[in-house]
């Protein structure tokens, strides 16, 4: 059985997690002004797509080690 803590990656990025990943991706821009929610969709559609792929590279590992186990 799985913990609670390893579901991680459905969940949903944190307002915390979203402002940094904005953050970061204003500084990498060079630091412009007036695009905060432009930068903010960007890090929130990046975060999801991470924990997305996350979650799906999991999911093929367990199936491969459920396959070896056999």
């Amino acid at each position: 059985m799985e913990s609670p803590n390893n579901n991680n990656h459905h969940a949903s990025p944190t307002i915390d997690e979203i402002a940094h990943c904005a953050y970061l991706i204003w500084i990498d821009e060079g630091r412009p002004e007036g695009r905060e929610r432009e930068h903010w969709y960007q890090a929130e559609t990046q975060l999801h797509m991470c924990r997305a792929h996350d979650g799906w590279i999991g999911e093929t590992d367990r199936a491969a080690h459920h396959s070896i186990d056999e």
